[in-house]
């Protein structure tokens, strides 16, 4: 594969890359609201600070892809129908 097919390849797929991590992004703040509302920390021991604070950010990082592959997915669906 020369370089400007690699080129023209990756330039079909920026769209959905951007997507993808506009909805990444949005997922991870959403995520975070979303568990902060929920006292998920109560689920942890008292004093637990580590712990918790490290789960926040592995299940906002969880939600962010998910919402991030949904966006992808749909971005890439509406692109391939012509």
């Amino acid at each position: 594969m020369t370089a400007a097919t690699a080129y023209s390849e990756l330039n079909k797929k920026m769209p959905q890359l951007a997507s993808y991590l506009g909805g990444f992004l949005i997922g991870i703040f959403l995520t975070f609201i979303i568990l902060r509302a929920t006292n998920f920390e109560k689920l942890f021991h008292q004093g637990k600070v580590f712990e918790i604070r490290l789960a926040y950010v592995l299940v906002s990082l969880i939600g962010g892809h998910l919402i991030g592959r949904i966006m992808y997915f749909i971005v890439d669906l509406f692109s391939t129908i012509h």
